[in-house]
């Protein structure tokens, strides 16, 4: 396994998964936003690939604060 970053996320006590289809609803987003604002309160670490269109818009809502996330490549590190 390689790594890039923060590794001390990995032992995050608080993480949940998101995976989201390139298919979705208007509604799909605004329930997303508002879960990914829980998540945000709870201190939850959120972890996905963040390659469909609503995961790549969740991880710009995570990153524009201090916020834990961790990315999991389904490639290989550059």
């Amino acid at each position: 396994m390689q790594t890039l970053g923060n590794i001390d996320l990995l032992e995050h006590g608080n993480k949940i998964g998101f995976l989201a289809s390139r298919k979705y609803t208007a509604a799909a987003v605004l329930n997303s936003f508002d879960w990914a604002l829980a998540q945000k309160k709870l201190g939850k670490c959120i972890v996905s690939g963040f390659h469909s269109p609503l995961e790549q818009n969740i991880i710009k809502f995570f990153l524009n604060g201090d916020y834990p996330v961790i990315v999991v490549l389904s490639r290989s590190l550059y």
